[in-house]
């Protein structure tokens, strides 16, 4: 079966930047698209929509229909070729940070055409071609018009995002259900103990700083990144990987060497480390001993078996806290507030019992984030064959039906309430 390469600007009725426009709350305001509304997947986000105000003219030109296409040309380096399909319903807008394509239908379907460019994203392909400023990057549309593109034959195409789109409802499938298994661990903790901003339950409360031993991390040496003090065999975990370990801390990407340690000091696994730097009150358990910097608190309750009850309580008090934080060249907040915080303090019991239960829930968001990898590698693996012309139909007829019955066990799975609880 043969395939072509075209450029781009070959195969596209029209490819068209959008227009710069100020967020307005008015009567007539229409939403706008922007770069966060095209997700790392490469699908349409609308849950931060902002509106313009608009004229008709505007509206004519950059109205988006379905089958439409939007790249996205101006973001972080990293960012810059995001691309998504476009098929909403109702009027939307796009801003000048994306880039409209329109296909010749005859010679590939929109669909292909915006996994294909995804892809490339995915491979870095646009870091070589973009326009590189302080902190934003951007490609031009005559660059983007260069784009070598792989162009099979029409059906071919079909068959191809046929299989994509099964693996892909897959990985919703599994996203969905993680959305919703994030929900049960504060639904939990109101069940036991009510909320404990209003305390309906009339719990009795301790100040923050007496449930145990709080205190900052240490990092005495200057400059932080001297390289003496890393390359030992000590976990150094920074503030990014608290923010980003999903409630607990198995990782890191520094270690520190024992001069690093001398100026420092080893926390124990089962601390509770809270970031007071840029990302406020954002928390996670240490799976391991480690350090980390004085722009994290650590926390060990005096009653063990704990920790995650004060975990939990501070992930509602996480809003407050930070709109409490002054904000300098990033936001911050001091040991002492955190000290004073009231805790409420339910039977040792009860707080037991819930952090059990939290542990449970825990190891069950390792497994799923596992089958999401495992979805990733999937889909990853079909896109590369899909556009290296190796998705062929004896590959398809071969995989098809193990496919489908993956699919159909995921179903299954996340239909049981077991799935996600």
């Amino acid at each position: 079966m043969q395939w072509f390469m075209r450029a781009l600007g070959s195969i596209c009725l029209d490819i068209k930047q959008g227009f710069a426009g100020q967020p307005s709350k008015a009567h007539g305001a229409i939403p706008h698209l922007r770069t966060n509304n095209i997700s790392p997947e490469g699908r349409i986000d609308l849950s931060s929509v902002k509106s313009v105000l608009a004229t008709r003219s505007q509206v004519k030109t950059y109205a988006l229909k379905p089958g439409d296409i939007l790249f996205n040309n101006t973001n972080s380096a990293s960012l810059v070729g995001k691309t998504a399909y476009f098929d909403e319903p109702g009027l939307l807008l796009f801003s000048n940070h994306l880039t409209r394509i329109r296909v010749d239908n005859s010679l590939i379907l929109p669909r292909f055409l915006a996994i294909y460019i995804h892809m490339k994203w995915k491979q870095g392909v646009f870091r070589n071609s973009i326009t590189q400023w302080v902190n934003q990057a951007a490609i031009s549309q005559a660059q983007l018009k260069q784009l070598p593109v792989a162009l099979p034959p029409v059906s071919e195409q079909r068959r191809i995002i046929e299989i994509l789109d099964q693996a892909d409802r897959l990985r919703k499938l599994r996203s969905e259900a993680d959305s919703t298994a994030e929900r049960i661990l504060p639904s939990l903790f109101l069940e036991f103990f009510g909320d404990p901003i209003e305390n309906p339950k009339g719990w009795g409360t301790v100040p923050f700083g007496q449930a145990g031993i709080l205190e900052r991390g240490v990092s005495r040496h200057r400059p932080r990144n001297d390289p003496s003090l890393l390359g030992g065999p000590y976990p150094f975990i920074q503030t990014g990987e608290v923010t980003n370990c999903g409630g607990r801390i198995y990782s890191y990407t520094y270690t520190y060497s024992e001069l690093g340690l001398q100026q420092s000091r080893l926390w124990s696994a089962g601390t509770l480390c809270i970031t007071i730097a840029a990302n406020i009150a954002q928390t996670g358990i240490l799976e391991l001993d480690a350090c980390f910097p004085d722009s994290v608190v650590g926390f060990l309750p005096h009653d063990r078996g704990t920790t995650e009850f004060i975990q939990a309580w501070l992930g509602f008090l996480q809003p407050t806290i930070e709109a409490k934080a002054p904000g300098f060249a990033q936001k911050n907040i001091n040991l002492a507030l955190l000290r004073e915080l009231p805790v409420i303090l339910p039977p040792r019991k009860l707080r037991e019992r819930f952090s059990e239960q939290a542990r449970i829930l825990q190891f069950q968001r390792r497994l799923r984030s596992r089958a999401a990898e495992l979805l990733s590698d999937l889909f990853t693996a079909l896109l590369h064959r899909a556009f290296t012309g190796d998705l062929t139909a004896s590959w398809r007829e071969a995989h098809m039906n193990e496919l489908l019955q993956e699919m159909e066990h995921e179903e299954k799975a996340l239909a049981s309430p077991e799935a996600i609880r």
